[in-house]
C-alpha cells in the first residue's frame, strides 16, 4: 500500500510537471546601488517599438536623462521595488526571447559599464565596449514601475501612459 501510495504521488508529480513543461521557483531582489558610483541614469520608451529585443535596441536614443542632483533620489526609490525572477527548470517546449520593457532604464557607471532593468523581466549589465557581459530575468509590477518612472520623468514625457 505504501509503495503504491508513493508511486501515485511520483506519477502525478511527474505527469504536472510533463504536462506543463515547467517547475517555477521564485527568487526576489531590490537595486540597491550607491549614486557615488553613477555617471548618469537615462529612461527609454519603448513603448512604440514592435520589437523590444534588446540587441535591437541598445543603440535607441533615451527619452529623458535624470538631472545629476536628482539621481540619490532616484536610486533610493528605485532600491524599494521588490523585483522577481522565477527559476525555470524542466523542460521547455520553446525558447524564450526576452524583452525590455516600455519603460527601460540604463545606469551608467562611473567605470565605463552599464545596467539596463524593466518591469518586464529582462535586464542585461553591458561592459565598457557595450558588450553583454550578464543578463538577469527579474521583474516588477508593472504599475508599480510605471508610477516609479513618472513620478521622475516630466509628464510630457510620461504623458502617452495613465494608470
Amino acid at each position: 500500500m505504501k509503495r503504491t501510495m508513493v508511486s501515485a504521488v511520483i506519477f502525478v508529480f511527474l505527469s504536472v510537471w510533463l504536462l506543463n513543461g515547467c517547475i517555477s521557483i521564485p527568487q526576489y531582489t531590490t537595486f540597491d546601488i550607491s549614486s557615488e558610483e553613477v555617471e548618469s541614469v537615462v529612461v527609454f520608451d519603448f513603448s512604440g517599438f514592435e520589437s523590444r529585443e534588446s540587441y535591437l535596441l541598445r543603440d535607441e536614443i533615451p527619452v529623458y536623462e535624470v538631472e545629476e542632483e536628482k539621481i540619490p533620489d532616484f536610486l533610493s526609490d528605485l532600491s524599494k521595488i521588490q523585483f522577481s525572477e522565477h527559476i525555470i527548470v524542466g523542460v521547455m517546449a520553446w525558447d524564450p526571447i526576452f524583452k525590455y520593457g516600455e519603460w527601460t532604464v540604463r545606469i551608467n557607471y562611473s567605470d565605463g559599464t552599464n545596467e539596463f532593468i524593466s518591469c518586464a523581466g529582462y535586464g542585461e549589465t553591458c561592459d565598457e565596449d557595450g558588450e553583454v557581459v550578464s543578463c538577469h530575468h527579474f521583474s516588477c509590477d508593472e504599475q508599480e514601475w510605471s508610477k516609479f518612472i513618472g513620478k521622475h520623468i516630466p509628464d510630457d514625457i510620461f504623458n502617452h501612459k495613465q494608470y
